[in-house]
C-alpha cells in the first residue's frame, strides 16, 4: 500500500509539473497567435512578429521533452535536479509575465494605413517593443537549453533509460480525457463525436515493379491527399452494455463539387451558344476568355500582369478575332448563354490550376476526382436540356457507338491536355497555346488541303503570332529573374 501511494503521489507531482509547462507554454503561443491573426502582417515588423513567435513555438515544441523528463526524474526523489525545476519555473513567470504585458498594450497594431502620423508612431513604438520582447524570450529559451542540457549529461539522464517506451505526454492524456468526458449525446444519433477534427493524408503502399523485388521496391503513394480524421463513439445497445468502443472516421475532404460543376457548366454554356449564336459570334466570345481570366485572377487571387503581359495579350486576341470571326449576328439569348460561358469557362480554368496546389495532386488524380461528379451532373442535365425522347428511340449502330468512343476518347485526352498545361504553367498560358493551335490549324490547312487564303487571316495569324511570341519571351524572362532572386525575397 505504501509503494501504491508512494507512485500516486510521483505520479501526481509530475502530472502538475508537466502540465504547467505546458500549459503556459501553449497558452503564449496559442494567445500570441490570435493577437497576431487579428491585425494585418503585411507590414515588414508585422511579418517579423509572426516570424519571431512561429520559431518561439518551434523551440518550446523541442525543449519540452526534456523538461518533461527532468519533472518526472526529480519527482522520483532527485535532489539534484532541484535547481533545473528552479530555473523553468523562473522561465514560465518570464513567459507569462511578457505574454501579459504584450496583450495589455493598447497600441500593439500592425495596420497603419489610414492613420494619423501620431498613432502610427505609436504604433511602431510598441511593435518595436513587442519585437524585442520576443527576441528577449528567444534568449531566454536559448539559455535554458543550456543548462537543461547539461543537467540531463550530468545527471546521465535519457529517454531510452528514464522513461517507458510507452510513456504518453501526461498533457495529452490530460486533454484527451477532457474530450471522451465531454462528450455530447444525442439520443436520435447511432454514433457520437469525440474531440476535434484532424486534417490527414492517407498514402497508400504499392509495388514499383520496374526495381527488384525487395525491401525497397515499395514506395508510399499520396491516395488522398487531403481528408478529415475523428473519433466516434457508437451509441450502447442497451444501459448495461460496456460503451467503450470507439473507431476512427475517415472522409475526404476534397471539395471537388464546385469544380466539376463548373466543368459541366462550361461544356453546357458553351454548346448553348454554339446553338443559339453564329459562329463567328461564337469564335469572339470563345477569345474573350483570356481577358476574363486575367481580370478574375486580378480582382480576386490577387495576381498581377504586368502592362506589357497585357498589352501582348491584347495583341493576340485582336489577331485571333480578324482570323477567326468571319460573320457576326446578335440575339438576346445566345448573348447570355455566351457571357455565361465566358464566366464560368474562365473560373474552371483557373480552379483547374488552383485546386492541384491546393489539393497537393497531379493532372491525373484532380481529372479522377473530378471525372465522376461531372458525369452525374451531366446525365442529369440530359433530359432538362436535350431531347430525351429523340435519344431514347435512336437506333444506335456499331458505327455511332464507335464513333461516340472515339469522341470520348478525343474527349478525355483534351480535358488531360488543360489540366497538364494549366498545372504546369497557368489559365493564360493555357489560353495563348489553344490561340497557336488555331494558327496551326489554318497554316496546315492552307499548305495540306490547299484552303483558300486572304490576306486578311493572313494579317490575323501574323498578328496572332507576334503576340504569342511577345508573350512567351516576357514569361521567359520573369522565370529567369525570378530564378536569379535569393530564397528570402521569393514568394
Amino acid at each position: 500500500m505504501e509503494g501504491l501511494l508512494n507512485t500516486l503521489a510521483i505520479s501526481g507531482a509530475s502530472l502538475v509539473g508537466k502540465a504547467a509547462f505546458s500549459f503556459a507554454t501553449s497558452r503564449f503561443v496559442n494567445e500570441m497567435t490570435q493577437k497576431i491573426k487579428e491585425t494585418s502582417q503585411k507590414t515588414k515588423l508585422g511579418k517579423e512578429v509572426e516570424k519571431l513567435n512561429s520559431s518561439i513555438r518551434q523551440k518550446l515544441d523541442l525543449i519540452r521533452p526534456s523538461i518533461e523528463l527532468i519533472q518526472s526524474t526529480a519527482n522520483k526523489g532527485n535532489s539534484n535536479l532541484n535547481a533545473a525545476l528552479e530555473l523553468i519555473a523562473t522561465f514560465i513567470e518570464n513567459l507569462n509575465k511578457t505574454k501579459n504585458e504584450i496583450l495589455k498594450d493598447t497600441h500593439f497594431q500592425l495596420v497603419f494605413e489610414n492613420t494619423t502620423t501620431e498613432i502610427k508612431s505609436k504604433t511602431e513604438v510598441s511593435v518595436l517593443k513587442t519585437i524585442n520582447q520576443l527576441k528577449e524570450i528567444e534568449r531566454d529559451i536559448l539559455d535554458l537549453t543550456v543548462y537543461l542540457t547539461f543537467t540531463l549529461q550530468s545527471n546521465n539522464l535519457n529517454f531510452d533509460t528514464s522513461l517507458n517506451l510507452n510513456h504518453i505526454s501526461t498533457s495529452i492524456l490530460l486533454k484527451s480525457s477532457n474530450y471522451f468526458n465531454n462528450v455530447i449525446y444525442d439520443e436520435n444519433k447511432n454514433e457520437f463525436l469525440v474531440g476535434p477534427t484532424f486534417f490527414v493524408r492517407l498514402f497508400s503502399l504499392f509495388g514499383a515493379n520496374a526495381r527488384k523485388e525487395d525491401v525497397q521496391s515499395w514506395t508510399w503513394k499520396e491516395e488522398f491527399p487531403k481528408c478529415t480524421l475523428n473519433l466516434k463513439k457508437p451509441k450502447p445497445i442497451n444501459e448495461d452494455e460496456k460503451c467503450f468502443k470507439y473507431f476512427f472516421s475517415f472522409t475526404e475532404n476534397l471539395n471537388d463539387v464546385p469544380l466539376s460543376a463548373a466543368f459541366c457548366g462550361f461544356v453546357v454554356l458553351t454548346n448553348l451558344s454554339l446553338q443559339y449564336n453564329s459562329v463567328g459570334f461564337y469564335q469572339m466570345a470563345k477569345v474573350l476568355t483570356t481577358p476574363c481570366i486575367v481580370i478574375l485572377q486580378t480582382k480576386f487571387y490577387q495576381k498581377t500582369f504586368s502592362s506589357l503581359i497585357k498589352t501582348s495579350l491584347a495583341v493576340t486576341c485582336v489577331g485571333v478575332i480578324v482570323v477567326s470571326v468571319t460573320d457576326f449576328s446578335l440575339n438576346v439569348v445566345g448573348t447570355i448563354f455566351a457571357m455565361l460561358g465566358v464566366v464560368v469557362g474562365s473560373t474552371y480554368q483557373i480552379w483547374v490550376g488552383t485546386k492541384q496546389k491546393e489539393l497537393n495532386c497531379d493532372s491525373f488524380q484532380l481529372l479522377y476526382y473530378q471525372s465522376f461528379i461531372s458525369f452525374i451532373i451531366l446525365l442529369i442535365s440530359i433530359p432538362i436540356l436535350d431531347n430525351a425522347y429523340d435519344l431514347y428511340n435512336y437506333e444506335f449502330t456499331t458505327e455511332s457507338i464507335g464513333m461516340i468512343l472515339f469522341s470520348a476518347a478525343l474527349a478525355f485526352f483534351v480535358n488531360l491536355s488543360t489540366f497538364l498545361i494549366i498545372g504546369k504553367t497557368s489559365a493564360v498560358t493555357y489560353n495563348i497555346v489553344g490561340h497557336f493551335k488555331l494558327c496551326l490549324i489554318l497554316f496546315l490547312g492552307f499548305i495540306i488541303f490547299k484552303s483558300p487564303v486572304d490576306l486578311k487571316q493572313i494579317g490575323g495569324i501574323a498578328t496572332t503570332l507576334v503576340g504569342i511570341f511577345w508573350y512567351s519571351k516576357l514569361k521567359l524572362a520573369d522565370i529567369k529573374t525570378e530564378q536569379l532572386k535569393p530564397n528570402n525575397e521569393k514568394d
